[in-house]
């Protein structure tokens, strides 16, 4: 149902996220949030297959970019 999104931000021009990078800044990178109540939450234990997903999702954003810009246009705003 939902699918990975791109991970952007705006902040000084716009720059992309990349959680492998964090990774290796030491950031703790876990899986996303199955279920909570009081003072417990459950992880699930898919992080791997979603660093994937949003590694596909770029790589896919990109080619079609890339496509559009190889285009010829009649009249492009940049």
């Amino acid at each position: 149902m939902f699918a990975a999104n791109p991970h952007v931000s705006d902040r000084d021009g716009g720059h992309t996220l990349n959680l492998h990078q964090f990774a290796r800044d030491g950031v703790m990178l876990l899986g996303r949030l199955q279920a909570g109540r009081e003072d417990t939450i459950r992880l699930a234990p898919d992080l791997k297959e979603n660093l994937a997903k949003a590694d596909t999702f770029k790589a896919d954003i990109v080619k079609l970019v890339d496509g559009f810009m190889a285009q010829p246009a009649l009249i492009r705003f940049y």
